[in-house]
């Protein structure tokens, strides 16, 4: 009967030993906290504003009211967003904004 006690101790001491192994690793593995805010809220933007600097909202969403929207802008704005949609189309900055996405492809194909 003891060396059954004896088997049943040592048996929850190891598997309290590979309990405890198991939890050490799996904080060890967990990977680190990361900053995401900033391409959260430029993906979370629906006005565009975070990632063109310029609000698209009321732009449209074809070719053609997207250039009928940057015709309006001031010169210095139409080259500054220009340069910044095809930055973002090139680098992919706005992965996940779809609206800047399909706006700068509009605006590329006019």
């Amino acid at each position: 009967m003891k060396t059954s006690h004896g088997l049943l101790a040592l048996s929850a001491a190891a598997l309290f030993t590979i309990a405890a192994a198991a939890t050490s690793f799996a904080e060890d593995v967990t990977p680190a906290a990361t900053d995401n805010s900033e391409s959260t809220s430029a993906n979370t933007d629906l006005t565009g504003r975070a990632v063109l600097g310029i609000d698209i909202s009321n732009a449209g969403n074809t070719p053609e009211t997207v250039q009928n929207f940057f015709a309006g802008l001031s010169s210095d704005d139409q080259t500054g967003l220009r340069a910044t949609c095809s930055r973002v189309l090139s680098d992919g900055s706005a992965v996940g904004n779809l609206g800047v996405i399909q706006f700068c492809q509009n605006l590329q194909a006019g």
